[in-house]
């Protein structure tokens, strides 16, 4: 029984339906009012627990080196028992700032994702939220790895003879040997301009060669092992 002016505290974390009716000093009863539901989440959901990534339409895994203009990451998992997971932020600044993910669309084939385009290495957190605006308390963490900056142009340095007798040889020098090794040098990546001290870049991962004798075509792109040797007679142009 109600009178005027009181209040029902509803503390009870879930869903609860109420109903209520007016009851007169006669005793007679109204019909019960329409439901009235308090859906009350205090708790905050889990982190997310897993990620997809892709590129250019290929699955990118986490902390490799590729080359793109961007790496789309899409959040996925999370729970929570009553409100339910409804959207995730992002940090790409160790936690400082968070943003809510994009909406997704057709293309990344997901409800909501990042985009990162940033050359260089960058870690994103991602929370949970839920649809009580609660956040989760921990985060996911996963590291995408873009380098669009092609490496410096590698050295040639070349010999001949073996021990105490190897002597450099000199690039369209004639001479009469058996034997002419090469072997490249350098080629590291280029550290981007306005790029930190300290920002990671992917290094070398290894040389490639090809060969034209005399007048004939460039052969295709060799990798390159131990040395490269020329023994053939004529002029071996070699890049």
């Amino acid at each position: 029984k109600l009178i005027s002016n009181e209040e029902i505290l509803i503390k009870t974390e879930g869903s609860t339906e109420y109903s209520f009716k007016a009851i007169d000093t006669a005793g007679n009863e109204s019909e019960y009012s329409e439901k009235f539901i308090v859906n009350i989440d205090n708790t905050n959901p889990t982190k997310p627990t897993d990620v997809k990534a892709k590129y250019d339409g290929k699955t990118y895994t986490g902390n490799s080196w590729v080359f793109a203009n961007n790496v789309v990451v899409i959040p996925l998992g999370g729970g929570d028992s009553l409100s339910g997971v409804s959207h995730y932020l992002y940090s790409i600044d160790n936690g400082t700032i968070w943003n809510p993910c994009l909406e997704g669309n057709q293309e990344t084939e997901s409800k909501e994702f990042c985009n990162i385009s940033a050359e260089g290495e960058t870690v994103v957190y991602f929370k949970s939220v839920d649809g009580a605006g609660n956040i989760s308390d921990d985060y996911l963490s996963y590291t995408v790895k873009i380098d669009r900056t092609a490496p410096s142009v590698p050295t040639i340095k070349s010999y001949y003879g073996e021990g105490s007798e190897k002597k450099e040889y000199v690039s369209e020098t004639w001479i009469n040997q058996r034997k002419i090794v090469l072997v490249p040098e350098g080629g590291d990546d280029v550290r981007r301009e306005g790029a930190s001290l300290g920002e990671a870049i992917s290094e070398r991962e290894k040389y490639q060669f090809r060969t034209k004798y005399q007048d004939n075509e460039f052969t295709d792109w060799i990798d390159y092992s131990d040395n490269c040797e020329v023994k053939i007679d004529g002029i071996t142009e070699v890049q």
